[in-house]
């Protein structure tokens, strides 16, 4: 893709609700998008934007006003973050946030919306400490982790992500007027706007919070900035009737590469979400039930904050035929559910798999034990030959209804979230990159050279249209797909065929063995050119699984 290409990380359960409500959408629900009787804007003196935002990084710099009473400060000063391969690759195409592992701060900023002058729904102080302790306290027993916790416990360790709840902002425009420019012009540029006059408030005109404590990889950058606006937005509808609101409304996250032209705020990436995901509100109206606080929406933005891929389907439509879930809706990245996969840990560093080639299995076969994955960290990789992350290949884990997983498997994901059992997770990866200067892309074979000018990418994802068919790789291989025991897959063709426990590998189900049919993993390829791949050259059978560990055989095939 482009830098001109504007593609939003939609969250996974705005874009699933929105394609169930299309069809029901009430055109008779209208609500005005007009701004009120005059079209400019009359901006206080404590939210001026007129002066020019600074761009350099200066511990002499004097601020015109005192800094805010109170502004909580984050526990790490300037916190030293390490930006991985992956997140090398991102800069690379400026779509750069938070550092992979290390220590990183993110600034959580309450967004108060106001109309005819006055609060539209305030934030209580119930309110904003519920955001504090969803985003960075410690778990509690019996409450879904906060982000700083998931995040923590998921990266074994790897990646401590603390940050602060800024004091609450309103912006200059009131709510008509930020409908009326996202009807417009879009969503995106509303957010941006804001986070610009919120960069001058904070960080240059009154000194409250410093660049260096929130920017972990030092580029010079505000890592990552979220915002957080209140206003109801129902989970199990998520659609008002009017697609302006709509969009104004909808959560995403969104990085430099993306942001209008004319702004020079250093800052890298920002999330839009609602506060009502972590409303106890929120909780009462779903299947969700995490007692007091539900951070999942928070940790899937946080996600696209560190370079992870949304592994749902954004540019699929279900009215015309064609939507996949190459992930089958059990996934963070994917449906808001339960741990990172294996392929995600291994992206950010947070583990290093065994591979598994032909050349290390003899004639006897190769039995390995495998234990939790959520727990230890335990994946496999099957390849043809010696590999790294951008790639072919197999990744196996051993999920279980433990730790973070043990939440989502008990209480259920809007009915859909059902893996309450043991099982081998089995993902084929197609990691491999493209390269080019932002006019042109090509396949990329070799090792990729991050510290030059060019522009690396995936070179597929999960949605049913290459993000590069404009350079004529039109092939729409996923990302990462979970492949189903029996070989039908067919969430990869129609999304309402998600994953349950009855499609994970257990005792007694094998791959790739003489007695499978030709097509069903017997003689598994890989995508390669999508006309005939490299031969895996290895198959498995399960010989034992509990939630303990699993036990599997490796022969070559």
């Amino acid at each position: 893709m482009t830098k001109k290409q504007k593609i939003l990380c939609l969250s996974p359960l705005v874009l699933f609700s929105m394609i169930l409500t299309s069809c029901n959408e009430n055109p008779s629900t209208s609500i005005s998008t007009e701004p009120s009787v005059s079209d400019s804007v009359s901006v206080s003196d404590e939210t001026s934007t007129s002066e020019s935002t600074s761009t350099s990084v200066s511990t002499s710099v004097t601020h015109p006003e005192d800094p805010i009473e109170d502004a909580q400060q984050p526990v790490y000063t300037k916190p030293k973050g390490e930006v991985n391969s992956v997140g090398k690759m991102r800069h690379s195409s400026s779509k750069s946030g938070l550092p992979q592992a290390g220590e990183a701060n993110i600034l959580v900023v309450p967004i108060q919306f106001t109309l005819d002058n006055a609060p539209l729904n305030d934030f209580s102080e119930g309110e904003i400490e519920n955001l504090r302790q969803t985003y960075f306290n410690d778990t509690d027993e019996n409450i879904y982790p906060s982000v700083h916790q998931y995040y923590y416990d998921s990266s074994f360790g790897n990646l401590d992500l603390s940050g602060v709840v800024a004091p609450v902002y309103t912006p200059s425009s009131d709510f008509l007027t930020l409908l009326y420019r996202t009807g417009s012009f879009s969503q995106e540029l509303v957010a941006s706007e804001i986070m610009d006059e919120i960069y001058d408030y904070y960080f240059t005109r009154t000194g409250t919070y410093n660049i260096e404590d929130f920017d972990a990889d030092k580029d010079g950058k505000i890592d990552a900035i979220s915002l957080v606006y209140n206003y109801t937005f129902w989970y199990s509808s998520l659609t008002t009737g009017n697609s302006t609101l709509d969009s104004l409304l909808s959560a995403f996250c969104t990085s430099a590469t993306y942001f209008p032209s004319e702004t020079e705020t250093p800052i890298n990436s920002l999330t839009w979400t609602s506060s009502y995901y972590g409303s106890e509100e929120a909780l009462a109206a779903t299947s969700r039930q995490y007692n007091s606080r539900d951070s999942h929406e928070y940790i899937v933005q946080t996600g696209y904050m560190l370079g992870i891929d949304n592994y749902f389907d954004t540019v699929g439509n279900v009215n015309l035929g064609y939507y996949r879930a190459p992930l089958g809706l059990t996934d963070m990245m994917d449906f808001g559910v339960g741990d990172h996969n294996a392929f995600t840990k291994y992206q950010m560093g947070w583990i290093e798999p065994t591979l598994i080639t032909p050349a290390d299995v003899d004639d006897d076969g190769l039995t390995v034990t495998l234990n939790p994955s959520v727990e230890t960290g335990d994946c496999l990789i099957l390849a043809p030959e010696e590999t790294g992350l951008f790639d072919e290949y197999l990744m196996i884990e051993l999920y279980t209804p433990t730790e973070v997983n043990s939440i989502d498997a008990s209480k259920g994901n809007l009915g859909w979230y059902s893996l309450a059992f043991a099982g081998l997770k089995v993902y084929k990866v197609d990691s491999r990159l493209v390269k080019g200067n932002g006019s042109s892309f090509s396949l990329f074979e070799g090792t990729p050279d991050f510290s030059s000018n060019d522009i690396y990418d995936y070179a597929f994802s999960n949605n049913s249209f290459s993000n590069y068919a404009d350079y004529g790789i039109g092939n729409d291989f996923p990302l990462v797909e979970l492949l189903k025991k029996d070989g039908s897959n067919r969430h990869m063709t129609n999304y309402v065929n998600y994953v349950e426990n009855t499609d994970l590998f257990t005792a007694g189900d094998s791959f790739g063995t003489e007695d499978q049919y030709e097509g069903f993993y017997k003689n598994y390829r890989f995508n390669g050119d999508g006309y005939e791949g490299q031969l895996l050259g290895l198959s498995f059978t399960v010989d034992s699984l509990s939630n303990n560990s699993a036990s599997l055989t490796i022969r070559r095939a």
